[in-house]
């Protein structure tokens, strides 16, 4: 979810890497790319640790194929980088539903509540890892600014 909130606030890494790999774009503009990229990546990852048991499998099967899919085009620095990721979601497919996905939509919910529950959760978590890291990235521009060594 992490690297999901870096293209917001850094969509030009991203786009950076599609200006190399224009192929991927599916002839998309690179900032919407980036932006469809941010959110897709945020959500998978966020319904692999949150969503019930089926969303979970699906979020693991679906940034699985992402990663495999990366490497071709990427080369061995990917395959060496993903393959630890890729066994991760192996495991997460296998083992099915953790105690996170339980608490996250309650134990007795139905889906319409449990739904709720984990939007709630979505929105949340995304709206907190964006003000941290957009809090943090003010704050070591004011830090640098502050300390006269000039801005970042």
């Amino acid at each position: 979810m992490w690297t999901a909130v870096e293209k917001f606030l850094f969509p030009q890494w991203t786009i950076s890497i599609l200006v190399s790999h224009p192929g991927i774009t599916a002839g998309q503009a690179f900032s919407t790319v980036a932006t469809i990229a941010g959110f897709v990546e945020f959500s998978l990852a966020f319904y692999l640790l949150a969503g019930r048991e089926i969303l979970g499998r699906v979020g693991a099967m679906l940034l699985g194929i992402v990663f495999v899919a990366a490497m071709p085009e990427f080369g061995m620095l990917d395959i060496v980088g993903h393959i630890p990721v890729i066994l991760i979601l192996v495991i997460a497919l296998v083992a099915g539903e953790t105690p996170l996905q339980i608490m996250c939509r309650g134990s007795d919910s139905g889906m319409l509540i449990s739904g709720w529950k984990v939007g709630r959760a979505y929105v949340g978590t995304l709206a907190v890892l964006m003000l941290f890291y957009y809090g943090l990235h003010a704050l070591s521009v004011w830090t640098v600014a502050k300390s006269g060594a000039g801005i970042l």
